[in-house]
């Protein structure tokens, strides 16, 4: 879902992927917490607690309290757009698609596979890097 590039202060970069069960869990600790949210206005703070969470959850490296890894960690996030429909921009292609003139369920389906074709391109686009607190 996303995957965040660690910079520990004294150490070498590594990766962690926040996957479902992350995700969940961190959808969990604050109802204001969604992964459409972070995908449409990310916000630093959520890349640190998102983050903070999956190596935590999967044990990846020594722990630390979470303000200490603010403190000692840079964190970039990327992306996969591609989990991230936008029902509302999937109900519009099927709109403007059934009102064609030659509207048919292929021309439908090819207008769905379209749009998450696009998606998959936007996917391999990087998370804006946001400054510092």
């Amino acid at each position: 879902m996303i995957t965040f590039i660690i910079k520990p202060d004294d150490g070498e970069p590594f990766r962690v992927k926040a996957d479902s069960r992350d995700v969940r869990l961190w959808e969990r600790i604050n109802p204001r917490n969604t992964l459409r949210r972070i995908a449409e206005q990310p916000n630093v703070d959520d890349y640190y607690s998102l983050s903070h969470l999956a190596i935590k959850r999967q044990r990846l490296r020594e722990i630390v309290p979470y303000d200490d890894y603010v403190e000692t960690h840079a964190v970039e996030a990327l992306m996969d757009t591609s989990e991230v429909l936008d029902y509302d921009e999937l109900l519009t292609v099927i709109d403007k698609t059934m009102a064609t003139p030659d509207a048919s369920p292929t021309r439908v389906a090819d207008a769905v596979v379209e749009l998450l074709d696009s998606l998959r391109l936007r996917s391999l686009e990087p998370v804006p890097t946001l400054p510092g607190r």
